[in-house]
């Protein structure tokens, strides 16, 4: 079969692209291995032992980055909407309350207005100031999507504006964790992303959490006629003399097309396609993670805790890398998913804890 173009993997990165090139009439098909979409960021459920139902749990997001009010124009989130002709109001978007980032004897809050954490920089950092108003300005003067600029170290060019090393710890910590697959650093132009993301814009989480993004792109992929294959894992992406993309083998079955668009990572991507299998095998982050789920009988008052997610360490330097035991219980990132809904005060509660693992441990258990 011939298609204008292929997808491979059917999560949000990989629906959204195939969204798109339905919009502009092409013949496209998305490819999953998996007999759901999703990806990373998808879900599951469970039966309910204590009482009759189904508990429905997420994986992967904690919340959606790069908040917008309804009606905001230019931002990063908006124009997905714009281009994927997605409403603002069919994601119900439950802004956070605020976050924290928690190291030995200090508190630094965040929220979707940025005023918030530059108060408490100011307050518990009263000596970088100034250092503090520059790396803002940093951030806001660079260009982050200009591919020409080489990589360049976050820690490194922190420490050239930011001198004291426990508020550059803080800092990095929720984006590392949320926007490295690389241990102890990201290329500054990743950070900025991220900065821009968590701190100039926030969280927010829609209402029934993943699987309302998820219905949403499936429901826009339907409406534009995308098509999509379910348990329908890619055994070889197949390609020319030329080294081009024509098409790729599902268990036996060849379709060609033109373009093929990967979705699911260099360096599985690489694995797929023999023709590469000379080239240098891309570096793979060594960064894995296990979450915990934990559900109680009622909800956490916001009295008790106001904070949607909480990124704690304790240490002061945090240590961004794989855990020497099955996990590390020294470092996590604890959200409090009920508080974005923080008028629903009755039913269980729900928190979500993640922590730094080491695959190799849970990879070799008897």
């Amino acid at each position: 079969m011939t298609y204008d173009a292929i997808v491979i993997g059917a999560g949000m990165s990989g629906l959204a692209a195939g969204i798109r090139l339905a919009m502009f009439d092409k013949k496209v098909v998305i490819l999953e291995k998996h007999s759901i979409p999703g990806g990373l960021n998808s879900y599951y459920q469970r039966r309910n032992f204590d009482n009759p139902g189904i508990r429905q749990f997420d994986v992967g997001l904690h919340a959606l980055t790069n908040f917008i009010k309804k009606g905001e124009k230019g931002k990063p989130f908006s124009k997905i909407l714009k281009q994927l002709r997605l409403s603002y109001d069919d994601f119900k978007l439950c802004p956070q309350t605020h976050s924290k980032i928690s190291f030995p004897g200090i508190e630094l809050k965040f929220s979707n207005e940025f005023e918030l954490l530059s108060t408490e920089v100011m307050e518990k950092f009263p000596h970088e100031k100034d250092n503090f108003v520059k790396l803002v300005e940093r951030v806001k003067a660079f260009n982050e999507l200009d591919l020409s600029i080489g990589y360049s170290s976050s820690r490194d060019t922190l420490k050239t504006i930011i001198k004291d090393e426990l508020l550059v710890e803080m800092l990095l910590c929720p984006l590392l964790i949320y926007g490295s697959a690389w241990e102890d650093d990201m290329d500054f132009a990743q950070f900025v992303i991220m900065f821009k993301s968590l701190y100039f814009e926030g969280f927010s989480r829609p209402e029934g959490g993943v699987r309302t993004i998820i219905s949403l792109l499936m429901q826009k992929l339907e409406q534009v006629g995308g098509e999509i294959r379910f348990k329908a894992a890619v055994n070889s992406i197949l390609t020319n003399e030329r080294g081009q993309a024509i098409g790729v083998d599902v268990g036996g079955e060849i379709l060609h097309a033109p373009v093929v668009l990967s979705s699911i990572g260099l360096p599985e991507t690489v694995r797929l396609t023999p023709a590469l299998e000379s080239a240098a095998t891309p570096r793979i982050g060594a960064m894995t993670f296990l979450e915990s789920i934990f559900i109680f009988d009622k909800k956490i008052p916001l009295q008790q805790n106001s904070s949607t997610i909480n990124f704690y360490n304790n240490a002061l330097k945090y240590s961004y890398r794989p855990a020497t035991d099955y996990f590390d219980p020294t470092s996590a990132v604890i959200c409090f998913p009920d508080n974005y809904e923080a008028h629903k005060t009755e039913g269980e509660g729900t928190v979500r804890i993640t922590y730094m693992a080491n695959y190799a441990q849970w990879r070799d258990l008897n």
